[in-house]
């Protein structure tokens, strides 16, 4: 039963997973490549819409007083920094896919089948407004993208998460193989600009005592001793060292059931 629906408040059981795999299937096969890049445009405002909420909270404005409740870190709209960080580090490469690649043919095309679709997708006032904003964003996507890479990243910083950091990186280096043979003379001197200005602005939040990566980093392994440990001896403490416990147990449910484990929402 567990291992079917989930667990209370998480529900990330075999139904979620398979509901996953039937959303995925319907948008490379039902949806066509505009659609597909309105959900992703739709994903990168939100990734810049939370962000900009980020920096307000990392600057003690919080609209809303979510801040509030339980918690001194920087938590957006999603409760937790960790979530927060990690869809931040999920849409950076978004982002930066859509600074960098070359609108202009897509552009066109969505411009000619725009006029012919006009009066369908205007027929209410809604579906109006909600057409034309997304035609004014689409026209205007790779420079909203790049405006949304610096903020999107900010709001990496400001989550001040680990594991929002080593995606970060992990999602640059993965980007960087994938689209290193696509980049043209055209391309350059937009990516020469964007690479000034994310350095800047990681620059600013490493040298940040509140939010620097370096010291969240330093903040997992301590030399102070104890009863049982010897002087100096570096040791993993907080949430990295409880990851431990649980990457060692993992390891062992492993051992003991290594070709179907024990089930999701069962560890």
């Amino acid at each position: 039963y567990l291992s079917f629906w989930g667990a209370y408040y998480r529900y990330e059981g075999l139904v979620c997973f398979i509901n996953y795999i039937i959303l995925f299937y319907i948008t490379a096969n039902c949806l066509d490549r505009e659609a597909i890049l309105r959900i992703l445009g739709t994903a990168i405002f939100a990734g810049a819409v939370v962000s900009l909420y980020g920096l307000l909270q990392h600057l003690h404005i919080d609209l809303i007083g979510w801040r509030e409740y339980g918690t001194s870190r920087v938590i957006s709209t999603f409760g937790n920094s960790v979530y927060f960080g990690a869809y931040a580090a999920t849409v950076f490469p978004l982002a930066l896919a859509g600074y960098l690649i070359k609108w202009k043919a897509i552009g066109k095309k969505q411009e000619a089948s725009g006029r012919k679709q006009k009066d369908r997708k205007c027929e209410t006032v809604g579906n109006k407004g909600f057409s034309c904003l997304l035609s004014a964003f689409s026209c205007r996507l790779p420079w909203f993208s790049g405006i949304a890479c610096l903020l999107i990243l900010s709001g990496i910083f400001v989550a001040n998460t680990r594991g929002a950091y080593i995606g970060f990186m992990a999602s640059c280096v993965v980007f960087t193989v994938l689209i290193r043979k696509r980049i043209d003379q055209s391309m350059k001197p937009r990516l020469i600009l964007l690479i000034a200005l994310i350095s800047c602005i990681s620059l600013y939040f490493i040298l940040n005592p509140e939010v620097s990566p370096l010291k969240r980093f330093m903040q997992t392994v301590t030399t102070q001793t104890d009863d049982n440990a010897a002087k100096g001896t570096p040791k993993l403490v907080g949430g990295a060292a409880s990851r431990i416990f649980m990457w060692r147990d993992a390891l062992g449910i492993i051992k003991d059931y290594p070709l179907l484990g024990t089930g999701p929402e069962t560890f």
